[in-house]
């Protein structure tokens, strides 16, 4: 881009247009973002703009240095509109949740984490995008009688995260039954990356003899 075409963008942006100039749309590329202010640089169509304001949706926003972004101008304000995502890599961006009804017990598997009878629940095909993060929910009834019964997630694909303590839905007593549930923010410091993934639940029991039943998985990327 010459200087004179660079001159012409910036003119757009700081006048007051009339008609059809009103209001116009570009793709941008984020150059920088603080993820906790959200003070950030734009390059639209070569020319670095400073702190757009930006179009909130969802329940975060987070964007990582060359994504690829629409921008749009009102008179002399820009906006960033939202990521552009190609179908297939993260274009959806869909909340995931699988349920498995059945009721079924699990023996001390001797501190490993293992699969029931009925599989699951598995959630194939998750994509997480260039933010590297999720929210994800485990919830089970669980039965325990002088054990401690406990359900998570382990993380295959693009990422290998395995079950841990923090994302833990668990029950420990002599006798008791009760819904049991964790929720669990994953991050790229824990090893998430971009990519499609498979989260599925996986189920462990200390000491005794301890069931699950309504078993639910939850993924939201955002």
């Amino acid at each position: 881009m010459n200087a004179a075409d660079i001159a012409s963008l910036l003119a757009a942006g700081t006048a007051a247009p009339t008609g059809p100039e009103d209001i116009a749309t570009y793709t941008g590329r984020i150059v920088t973002w603080d993820e906790l202010s959200g003070v950030n640089t734009v390059e639209v169509n070569g020319v670095i703009l400073s702190n757009l304001r930006v179009i909130q949706s969802g329940i975060g926003v987070a964007y990582q240095p060359d994504d690829v972004v629409m921008v749009v101008r009102k008179q002399t304000q820009y906006f960033i509109w939202g990521k552009v995502g190609a179908p297939g890599a993260g274009a959806a961006n869909q909340i995931r949740s699988g349920l498995v009804v059945a009721e079924e017990s699990q023996s001390d598997t001797a501190g490993g984490y293992v699969d029931l009878p009925s599989y699951g629940p598995e959630l194939r095909d998750v994509y997480i995008g260039s933010s590297r993060r999720c929210l994800v929910l485990v919830k089970a009834a669980v039965h325990v009688t002088n054990c401690t019964a406990i359900a998570n997630f382990r993380v295959t694909g693009a990422s290998t995260v395995s079950p841990n303590a923090a994302s833990s839905a668990y029950l420990g007593a002599p006798e008791a039954t009760m819904s049991a549930s964790s929720q669990l923010l994953l991050t790229a410091a824990d090893g998430l990356n971009q990519g499609l993934h498979t989260f599925t639940m996986k189920y462990r029991v200390d000491s005794g003899t301890g069931g699950f039943a309504n078993r639910v998985l939850t993924v939201i990327p955002f």
